[in-house]
């Protein structure tokens, strides 16, 4: 696991003011805590679930995410089909989708239910970075 965390130190940690709040429901430990520590070497706040359950519990009773990275395929189900939910009941929050299967019926059903961004599987360190900066900027 060191290749990953040799680029976050290339990269550099960010520092804020106000530190945005992120949301990552993966069900993938390495996946997660990858993404964790990309995010969090950036200075956000860095929530994790493993599921969608698990996932509207954090945003019931933990601090409101700024932004959602939100994994296609979750063992309680499809991440795009809670996007109408997570619209109704937060539906200013901004969601990012990670998914290994990007169709084409996928980022069409996506783009119509207001999801920002698809970010295919296996990411880079940066391509994580650089949209999640464009979103929360």
């Amino acid at each position: 696991m060191d290749f990953p965390f040799v680029i976050l130190r290339m990269i550099g940690p960010r520092k804020m003011a106000h530190p945005k709040t992120i949301l990552i429901t993966e069900d993938d430990v390495f996946n997660r805590e990858i993404l964790k520590e990309i995010l969090a070497s950036q200075g956000y706040n860095v929530l994790t679930a493993q599921s969608l359950t698990e996932m509207f519990s954090q945003m019931e009773n933990s601090e409101k995410p700024d932004l959602l990275l939100l994994d296609l395929h979750l063992p309680d189900g499809s991440g795009l089909s809670v996007v109408d939910r997570i619209r109704r009941e937060h539906h200013e929050i901004p969601i990012i989708l990670i998914t290994a299967a990007v169709t084409t019926d996928n980022e069409k059903l996506a783009g119509e239910k207001g999801v920002r961004k698809i970010i295919s599987k296996p990411f880079t360190p940066s391509q994580i970075i650089e949209e999640v900066h464009k979103i929360l900027a």
